[in-house]
């Protein structure tokens, strides 16, 4: 009974240390971050600064615009945003997302609507209340107001995941990132 009991532990030993062997890799969630995984060939990687945007204590977002190209064929060119969202305290950490060309007007609509939604909903008393617009790579905005009070919040990252406190008014300033970045990604 005990060579049985041995044989079934080492079989179930064995059984998860393949499962653990065997990685199923992800299809990256936006063209851009598919891109940039590419091996073996040259990518150009050409950056264009937007915006700078301080949050609350000590917070910052960049937004900056990222066309990616194969020198062999620069007609066919992946172009969005980049968003690196640094959250700030004892241990400063960031984390990037990028959204694809045609994601970037629905984030404009959607922090205007935003905004007007805040203004509508400020000094109201109202419950704790949160808006939210998530991105395809892992990038959230939005407001909350909590008894009138009104806050607005950027996210960058799923599992360890940084976020920075921002005021209304910085999100009118990633608004007006976003259409800059899709003025210039067009022209490109």
């Amino acid at each position: 009974m005990k060579i049985i009991a041995t044989i079934a532990a080492l079989l179930c030993l064995s059984t998860s240390a393949l499962a653990q062997e065997k990685t199923i890799e992800q299809k990256p969630p936006t063209e851009l971050e598919a891109f940039l995984r590419t091996k073996g060939q040259i990518i150009v990687k050409e950056f264009h600064d937007l915006a700078s945007i301080s949050g609350e204590y000590g917070g910052h977002l960049t937004v900056g615009t990222l066309v990616l190209y194969d020198p062999g064929s620069p007609s066919k060119k992946r172009k969005g945003l980049r968003i690196v969202v640094k959250e700030a305290g004892r241990l400063e950490r960031e984390n990037t997302s990028f959204l694809d060309v045609d994601e970037i007007e629905a984030l404009s609509k959607g922090i205007a609507y935003m905004n007007k939604v805040a203004s509508e909903w400020k000094g109201k008393p109202r419950e704790y209340t949160e808006m939210i617009f998530s991105t395809k790579g892992d990038f959230q905005v939005g407001f909350y107001v909590n008894k009138g009070e009104l806050g607005a919040f950027a996210k960058s990252g799923h599992i360890g995941a940084t976020s920075a406190t921002l005021d209304q008014e910085a999100l009118s300033l990633l608004k007006k990132a976003a259409d800059d970045g899709l003025v210039y990604l067009n022209g490109r």
